[in-house]
């Protein structure tokens, strides 16, 4: 409610209202507005280079695997503070609107938040070479170069949000089940690009071993993950003994 009042005034007041979530042409619309924006930077034309990010999260389910329709805004991660800075930059000169001019970008629309997750400088540049070397990309212009964030980091971040969403919704008495959660649908989706390729199940073992969060995964959380990816992905998991993706 306070939301819709917020965008009636807005547009009372002359200024379209703010976006309700990004689709993946906004999106699009974005990074090239972003690349279009850095390639007015004198220095960057000179040393003829492309900044290269990596976005985690709602990003990649809308924009590449299109398994949900939109996302509240655009995280990323670079282990280079200037580059960080040119990018954060570039959206301040920004005034993002969708294609029809009826409703602007909300202000953190591209943010590097996703920093927080990363425990240090080697962690992220591991990440970053990760990330990179996958060559999964999601959008390339002259001076901009975005890739997913390894789907071993985005899964393992994924699987412990959901889980720590179930638990705050119980302490407060509302009702949620991991079938309707966003995030755990996420990591469904980011663990059948990890189970693709694979025709061996993930260790338990293993996975408490990648990045920042792996170690959060229980073995009860990986008994979920095996039943609701069995329901949600039935013929690739059929490939499986018993339908697990990931052995206890």
């Amino acid at each position: 409610m306070l939301r819709k009042m917020k965008s009636l005034s807005n547009s009372k007041m002359g200024n379209p209202p703010v976006l309700d979530g990004l689709t993946g042409d906004h999106i699009k619309s974005g990074f090239q507005a972003l690349d279009t924006q850095l390639g007015k930077d004198a220095q960057l034309r000179r040393e003829k280079r492309q900044i290269r990010i990596i976005c985690s999260g709602g990003v990649c389910a809308v924009a590449y695997l299109r398994s949900r329709a939109t996302t509240k805004d655009i995280d990323f991660y670079t282990p280079h503070p200037d580059d960080s800075r040119e990018i954060t930059y570039a959206r301040y000169e920004l005034n993002m609107h969708d294609a029809r001019g009826r409703a602007r970008y909300p202000d953190g629309w591209i943010n590097c938040e996703m920093g927080a997750h990363i425990n240090n400088l080697k962690g992220g540049e591991v990440l970053f070479a990760n990330s990179v070397k996958n060559g999964v990309v999601l959008y390339t212009g002259e001076h901009l170069v975005v890739y997913a964030a390894d789907w071993k980091f985005q899964f393992v971040g994924k699987v412990k949000r959901a889980f720590d969403n179930l638990e705050y919704a119980q302490e407060v008495g509302e009702i949620r089940t991991l079938d309707t959660d966003k995030d755990f649908g996420d990591a469904l989706h980011f663990l059948n690009q990890i189970m693709r390729p694979r025709n061996t199940p993930l260790a338990l073992v293993d996975i408490k071993n990648w990045y920042n969060y792996g170690h959060f995964i229980t073995p009860q959380m990986a008994k979920m993950v095996n039943i609701c990816y069995a329901h949600r992905f039935a013929d690739d998991a059929c490939r499986f003994s018993g339908k697990r993706v990931i052995s206890i």
